[in-house]
């Protein structure tokens, strides 16, 4: 009789530790079941974000490749119109107006600043991410870093010097500035070389944007297929 209670008893007990053991596996495969899909809605949060943020960048860098192109137009029509000896007019002065300034390009680097506060690795897709690194650490960076640190020494070393030289006050009004001596410009080289190191200088930042714009517009229609393969919805 009591061998027969010990054996129920026993069966029994492993019975039960069978039924906690099984109860503590559903239990940890639903906890991580939830931690999984919480970090997969972080990681589809980050880029959907990060997708807004190129976008915005793109819309940035677009707008100033447009303003930058047409200085270079404006610097172009100042040298044919030198080198045909016309007289000075509105539209040169118009043109003259614009030599100091040109568009910086603006990046959003808000969502990729949280993408590495959260980490990196969070995101799956080994393309998309390499492509996200590449773009912002690499073309973004070297626009920023190199493109408009090098528009700014040169307006500081030779532009605003040569603006004092060479035309008066503007009438901000009117956008344009006057020359001292339109004829002593005319035949100045160091005036037509600076003219050309703009122009060059603008062009060189050419060859960064639109390759960056490119890959920028690639990029943005990689995140929008592995956003919408997902089914994520903002």
């Amino acid at each position: 009789m009591e061998k027969n209670k010990t054996g129920k008893y026993l069966k029994y007990a492993i019975g039960e530790i069978i039924l906690v053991v099984f109860g503590i596996l559903i239990a940890l495969s639903i906890n991580n079941w939830n931690e999984q899909r919480k970090t997969d809605q972080l990681e589809l949060k980050l880029l959907f974000d990060l997708k807004s943020s190129i976008i915005e960048s793109e819309k940035e860098l677009t707008y100033s490749y447009d303003e930058n192109k047409l200085t270079v137009q404006r610097f172009e029509y100042i040298l044919s119109h030198l080198k045909t000896d016309l007289p000075e007019s509105k539209a040169i002065d118009s043109c003259f107006f614009q030599l100091p300034f040109w568009v910086s390009p603006f990046v959003n680097y808000t969502a990729y600043e949280s993408l590495k506060t959260k980490g990196l690795d969070l995101i799956k897709n080994e393309t998309i991410k390499n492509r996200i690194v590449n773009l912002y650490d690499t073309k973004f960076a070297r626009l920023i870093n190199e493109y408009d640190k090098i528009e700014w020494i040169n307006y500081q070393t030779w532009t605003a010097p040569y603006m004092h030289k060479y035309f008066n006050k503007t009438d901000s009004y009117a956008n344009t500035f006057t020359s001292k001596d339109y004829k002593q410009l005319k035949n100045d080289l160091d005036f037509v070389t600076w003219i050309n190191s703009l122009m060059f200088v603008r062009q060189w930042g050419f060859s960064m944007m639109e390759p960056t714009l490119k890959d920028s517009g690639e990029l943005i229609d990689l995140l929008e297929k592995e956003l919408q393969s997902r089914n994520y919805y903002d």
